[in-house]
């Protein structure tokens, strides 16, 4: 189950926060003490043609409309449509996608959540979030400063919300077993570390 933009396997992973997870009646109380509970609502929930990524939309369907009587309409793209869809438009309910390569707080966090982020597809802005952002950029990633923001990050964003982080892909690659020294970069799966430090053994 997806956490945050932070991995938990990275230093800088907060956990000591209070995730959210799943909780249909939680969700139903949320939902009945709003401003739209009485009014029929229709969104649309956009997604590539991803085999994952439709599985977990029509899981969301599924789940929302038994619970929250709430009708969605899935949008299956060609990868090229979805990604003008998202990319050029505001024209959209809701939106699944993921990304990989995270391995770096700033990376996995300014470009989704500052106000002027580049990957900003939610239209999210918090002042003080930006502020922790701009800070994070600027800090030794190596020091203990680093953390502490990052740390401030996640709370804000666990606490607001502006996306669900779904799940994490698992990702395996195989060598053979004369080779040792063979490691993936969290980057990519089909990235390696150091090949030079490869060795064939006797």
């Amino acid at each position: 189950v997806g956490k945050n933009q932070i991995m938990p396997d990275m230093r800088w992973f907060n956990d000591n926060l209070d995730f959210i997870n799943y909780n249909s009646d939680t969700a139903k109380d949320y939902f009945q003490d709003s401003e739209l509970y009485d009014e029929e609502i229709k969104l649309s929930l956009y997604v590539n043609e991803n085999p994952l990524r439709i599985s977990i939309a029509e899981s969301l369907k599924e789940e929302v409309e038994e619970h929250l009587e709430v009708n969605i309409n899935i949008e299956v793209k060609p990868w090229d449509e979805f990604l003008d869809k998202i990319y050029d438009t505001d024209d959209y309910d809701m939106f699944i996608l993921g990304w990989g390569g995270q391995n770096d707080p700033n990376r996995a966090s300014y470009r989704f959540f500052h106000s002027e982020g580049s990957a900003n597809h939610l239209n999210y802005s918090n002042s003080e979030l930006d502020g922790l952002l701009e800070d994070g950029r600027k800090t030794d990633p190596d020091s203990q400063a680093s953390i502490d923001i990052y740390h401030e990050v996640q709370e804000i964003i666990n606490d607001e919300a502006p996306l669900a982080f779904v799940n994490y892909n698992e990702e395996l690659a195989v060598s053979r077993t004369e080779l040792s020294g063979f490691e993936i970069n969290p980057y990519s799966p089909h990235s390696l570390i150091r090949i030079q430090d490869f060795e064939k053994n006797q």
